[in-house]
């Protein structure tokens, strides 16, 4: 599967870091010096900014919006030209995998993503066409490629999926209601099928993010909005089986860059697992962790993303910079880290607190 080339646009195979003019986040994953922390923000293209709207308001919907390569390089670029910034995210969405799957996806305004066809009984995970879904994602890799040839050798591009489990997670649910009750029941219920599940999405995502890296990603991102809300007794198995599967796969084709993981939710308790399980280059963080706590207890190998609280911005610059300043101190002297919030900017961020916040780390010393 993941040997298939569904795009039709160029493709930018194994870019040469060392050529970018801004390589911070990348020696930073690499565990190589930098003269400040890289920062970049989840949802750094979004809600927030007014050109972001005007944009917005001449597509029908989320969707065709998403499949629209100029567009989408057009809203990649946005905070790059207000924003400090040392690294690009295409925009997309975490779950073009279950709308390639044929499961109903539209977003609804004021309720978010909603999938009309969600899995109801084991059976119906046989009847997905995990074959063909690849292939319905060639505007993914037309969208890196159309943003990395814009970006030439400015800074990295950032390509992402959502990991198997918040896939599945609205995959049974339908949506973001109840905290995921259904997709959890099922999970109990039905054991052996939510993991045959998670293997085929496991394979699926690494294809997918195997085509994003021929297509010009420099970073790959997983992205674990709900492992959070598993039970320790399953996230091992749920969480970080399918992490290790998705690794396994990248190595078997030879992709050099480097994967940022991050977990909504990640509990100290998850690190000796999390340990023996995984050998990517960077962990994120939201803010329910410690930053301390994730310094001292996982290994010097690994990266730290994370993890103001982005309800903090909402504060205003001073409450910013505060909270900023304290996020930078939990930093662990010689270790590497990514500054950036713990979760998504929010909706109605004011672009004050955002400067503030990136100037805050930009200014910032360490010890």
């Amino acid at each position: 599967m993941s040997s298939q080339t569904p795009c039709n646009g160029s493709q930018h195979q194994g870019t040469n870091t060392n050529t970018l003019l801004n390589n911070r986040l990348i020696k930073a994953l690499n565990q190589e010096k930098t003269d400040r922390a890289p920062i970049w923000l989840m949802r750094q293209a979004g809600r927030y900014l007014p050109e972001y709207r005007q944009v917005r308001a001449h597509h029908a919907d989320f969707l065709a919006m998403c499949r629209c390569p100029e567009t989408t390089t057009e809203l990649a670029l946005q905070p790059l030209r207000r924003f400090k910034l040392d690294a690009a995210i295409v925009f997309s969405d975490i779950l073009t995998i279950p709308d390639a799957l044929d499961m109903g996806l539209y977003f609804e305004p004021g309720v978010g993503p909603i999938i009309s066809n969600p899995i109801k009984n084991p059976k119906d995970i046989e009847h997905l066409p995990f074959h063909e879904a690849l292939y319905k994602l060639d505007y993914v890799y037309s969208a890196v490629s159309d943003l990395k040839g814009a970006l030439g050798n400015r800074m990295p591009l950032i390509g992402f999926s959502g990991s198997p489990w918040s896939l599945a997670c609205y995959m049974i649910n339908g949506q973001n209601i109840n905290n995921f009750q259904f997709a959890k029941q099922f999970a109990y219920e039905h054991p052996v099928a939510t993991t045959e599940l998670l293997v085929k999405l496991s394979k699926l995502i690494s294809a997918y993010l195997i085509q994003q890296a021929k297509y010009g990603a420099d970073i790959l991102f997983l992205i674990d909005t709900w492992g959070g809300i598993l039970p320790f007794s399953h996230y091992e198995r749920y969480a970080l089986d399918p992490l290790d599967l998705i690794q396994t796969e990248l190595q078997k084709n030879n992709v050099q860059q480097p994967l940022l993981f991050y977990s909504k939710g990640f509990s100290t308790l998850h690190n000796e697992k999390f340990i023996s399980k995984s050998n990517i280059r960077g962990l994120a963080i939201d803010w329910t962790a410690s930053l301390k706590n994730a310094y001292r207890d996982l290994s010097s190998h690994l990266t730290i993303q994370g993890n103001l609280d982005p309800s903090v911005l909402h504060a205003g610059p001073l409450a910013t910079q505060q909270h900023t300043k304290q996020m930078l101190e939990s930093v662990q002297p010689k270790r590497n880290y990514i500054a950036s919030l713990g979760h998504g900017i929010l909706p109605g961020t004011p672009l004050e607190s955002i400067h503030t916040f990136i100037d805050t780390v930009h200014n910032h010393k360490s010890t």
